[in-house]
């Protein structure tokens, strides 16, 4: 197991596909909609090329246009999905550190969490086109999770979603 394992664990519970299933030597994610992190395939065993085929197969069955996670260490798979035509797409950046060096005392009424999100919050998604399909993947994820209003003066000014694994 990588020792970035984890975080890719955590993307799993935090943004969860619709389903999943095994396709040669991946695991192909179905998100309905949700995005690139919940509809892609990740390499779960060593890279035999004829896997590819078998997740690009996976994926159009089921009307998504194949995708690939890769992660850090599969080179050999990045090499392989390039020759095939694949270009990067939706790149992503993870930062981890403690919440108390990120985070400072929020003022008061300024933010407000819970579950399940108040019409105002799902309003400011679907506004910036986090529409019904991303809005599900929120109702699939793992517990603990909570939707954020933030507040400045007497109106919302912003709204987000926050999940926790572990």
């Amino acid at each position: 197991m990588s020792e970035h394992a984890p975080i890719f664990e955590v993307i799993d519970t935090t943004w969860p596909a619709a389903r999943h299933e095994m396709a040669g030597g991946f695991k192909v994610r179905f998100g309905a909609g949700g995005g690139s992190r919940a509809s892609c395939a990740s390499l779960e065993v060593p890279l035999d090329a004829a896997d590819i085929a078998a997740a690009e197969a996976a994926h159009r069955t089921a009307g998504q246009v194949p995708k690939f996670m890769v992660r850090p260490g599969e080179q050999a798979l990045d090499d392989a999905l390039h020759r095939r035509g694949y270009s990067l797409f939706d790149p992503v950046t993870i930062y981890a550190a403690p919440v108390d060096r990120i985070a400072d005392a929020v003022p008061p009424v300024t933010a407000f969490m819970h579950w399940p999100p108040l019409q105002i919050v799902r309003d400011l998604w679907s506004e910036l086109g986090i529409g019904p399909a991303r809005q599900a993947v929120m109702e699939r994820a793992a517990e603990p999770r909570s939707a954020v209003l933030g507040r400045m003066g007497d109106r919302a000014a912003g709204a987000m979603f926050a999940a926790i694994h572990g």
